[in-house]
């Protein structure tokens, strides 16, 4: 599967925003973490963090059982300042408490079970069958189906490429 890990060091000079999806450089919680599984080569849709805790595309984790790289998940949860949480973020490591996510500052690690953070009401690890071995481009835009086609195309009618050769 993919690691999720590996991509902290591309989102984490980004700026918070809510709302934003990293395309201009600003990403909030629930972009950040739909981004490093879409890069990761994960086929999951983007989900608000409300979502997350339902959706298709997630196995529910016992807090036993938490690995790096699962999802965090505190939808409407209270810290102990009294603040009302609604947060997601990737489990760095569950030894040590740790997670990645979009906090005020921007991208960081942080850790839980602390008072701006509690333990996460939930965890989550994406399901195996949304995870198509590929890690996309730096853009988050899948690779083209066709690049053979693409590449003509950009190059115009004259350009002379190879066909590929299929072995049995």
């Amino acid at each position: 599967m993919g690691n999720l890990l590996n991509l902290i060091p591309k989102i984490e000079s980004m700026h918070l925003r809510y709302g934003g999806d990293g395309s201009n450089g600003s990403i909030d919680c629930s972009h950040l973490v739909n981004k490093m599984l879409r890069d990761g080569g994960y086929d999951i849709p983007y989900e608000p963090t409300k979502d997350m805790a339902n959706s298709k595309y997630f196995d529910k984790v016992l807090p036993d059982q938490i690995q790096a790289g699962d999802i965090a998940l505190w939808p409407k949860q209270e810290n102990e300042k009294g603040k009302t949480l609604n947060h997601s973020g990737v489990v760095v490591d569950p030894d040590e408490g740790t997670f990645f996510g979009s906090q005020s500052k921007g991208p960081k690690t942080e850790k839980y079970a602390t008072r701006d953070f509690p333990v996460p009401e939930v965890f989550l690890r994406p399901k195996s069958e949304y995870f198509k071995g590929t890690p996309q481009g730096p853009s988050g835009v899948k690779p083209s189906k066709k690049p053979l086609e693409d590449i003509k195309q950009k190059l115009g009618s004259a350009a002379k490429i190879p066909s590929p050769i299929i072995l049995d």
